[in-house]
């Protein structure tokens, strides 16, 4: 454990007046159900929890699998390449862009499959076959995926005018809309650089929030025919958010921004920030917990730099009440945490910890998942997983949480290892925690 990380997020802890505790060194260490070996780069993961199935993305293999979510055992792998067509520039295939993005309409049982030029499958929940190709060739790249009541909403860059557009497309792939949301990107360069909040649903008010590019902005968009209904601004710097989620019950957005590492409430109906919290440095992502009301901001954590050891220094989980927007308490976890998700019906919430990179990018150790009590905050175990862990999905329904890494080697540089190393799976048993 290196201390300049654990001082310094300390200090930024006790100067927002929340308290910090760093229990990683106390948590249990649990054991790991099983690990399932996917192809390479896996990167996105999610539950079609009515059909009992977990869908992955590989973007290096060019494959989507589903697996059963209570065997873990694969069902059913489709080459998702073999359905790109012919998209952004001129590019034929074979198409360097694999899938990347998932999106689950649980109503309607479909799991849609997105790679950065095409929303490129729609797929049946149960059985994983493939229902529709649909195209949305006005965007290049596509940057995120969200799916509802029969509805695909994909975000992404217009060619034509370099600007955010959201495609809305129906149950069978049809292009029934295209709202342009505004703000200038950098100049493209195959997807790289682009930094974007996503997309997050607000069904009990009718709206999609979407968070800009380029600005400090997060769009209004209307759920039921993708209408913009508007923008608001989030913090005085133009840097854009990374990332947004709902408390439905509550009323309020939550967006996270870089900039002052601040967390702003807003709400759902007006769009009007309500109040803005100071977390840790470097926030990353977010997940809301509707049955605590409780608001969970991962932050890396300042750089830090000690001899052979580069990268972020330990990271945190920000908890905050939905219901004010008060930040409650700041919790230490492992180094680099990068995603989350949460088990509502048992109280957990799962942090994926990349861990730590030398100052050549080689992976030093493997990663791991912290698992918080949803209402303390508390770390209650640590599961050690693959290198460079990089998504988790949770299924409460089976009691399983699927955390994505590497098998790999340490010392291989991380973006090598994605690239030529099978992924895997870790299955945790989230009533154990």
């Amino acid at each position: 454990m290196r201390q300049v990380g654990r001082c310094i997020l300390a200090l930024a802890a006790l100067a927002t007046g929340a308290s910090f505790a760093e229990s990683v060194s106390h948590a249990d260490v649990g054991v790991v159900l099983k690990t399932i070996t996917v192809g390479a780069g896996a990167d996105a993961i999610v539950v079609a929890v009515r059909s009992g199935h977990v869908f992955v993305a590989e973007q290096y293999s060019n494959d989507s699998r589903m697996l059963d979510a209570a065997t873990g055992r694969v069902l059913r792998t489709t080459a998702a390449g073999d359905y790109h067509h012919s998209g952004f520039a001129g590019v034929v295939r074979p198409l360097p862009f694999g899938p990347m993005m998932l999106a689950v309409d649980a109503g309607q049982e479909r799991v849609y499959v997105g790679t950065q030029v095409d929303a490129a499958l729609i797929l049946d929940a149960r059985s994983g076959r493939v229902l529709g190709t649909p195209r949305t060739p006005g965007l290049a790249p596509a940057t995120a995926l969200a799916a509802d009541h029969g509805r695909l909403f994909v975000v992404g860059i217009s060619p034509r005018s370099a600007e955010l557009q959201l495609d809305v497309l129906d149950r069978h792939g049809r292009l029934l809309r295209v709202t342009g949301l505004g703000g200038h990107p950098p100049a493209i360069n195959g997807g790289a650089g682009y930094h974007g909040g996503g997309i997050a649903i607000d069904a009990r008010t009718g709206r999609i929030f979407i968070g800009s590019m380029t600005r400090n902005v997060v769009y209004s968009v209307r759920l039921s025919d993708g209408a913009s209904l508007g923008a608001t601004r989030v913090g005085a710097f133009p840097a854009p958010p990374v990332a947004e989620a709902v408390d439905e019950q509550a009323g309020h957005v939550f967006v996270v921004s870089e900039a002052g590492a601040s967390v702003y409430m807003c709400d759902a109906r007006t769009g009007v920030v309500l109040r803005r919290a100071r977390v840790a440095h470097d926030p990353v992502a977010l997940a809301v917990d509707a049955q605590t009301h409780r608001a969970f901001i991962l932050s890396r954590g300042p750089l830090a730099l000690s001899g052979a050891h580069s990268g972020a220094g330990h990271g945190s989980v920000g908890v905050i009440d939905t219901r004010t927007g008060a930040l409650l308490s700041t919790v230490g976890v492992g180094v680099g945490p990068r995603a989350v998700a949460i088990d509502e019906p048992r109280g957990r919430v799962f942090v994926v910890n990349t861990g730590a990179l030398n100052d050549r990018g080689a992976v030093l150790d493997r990663g791991s998942v912290s698992v918080l009590d949803a209402r303390s905050g508390v770390v209650r175990v640590t599961f050690r997983v693959g290198l460079m862990p990089t998504a988790v999905a949770v299924d409460d329904r089976t009691a399983r949480a699927f955390v994505i890494s590497s098998r790999g080697r340490l010392a291989q540089p991380h973006a090598k290892l994605a690239a030529s190393s099978a992924s895997i799976i870790s299955v945790i048993d989230t009533s154990s925690t």
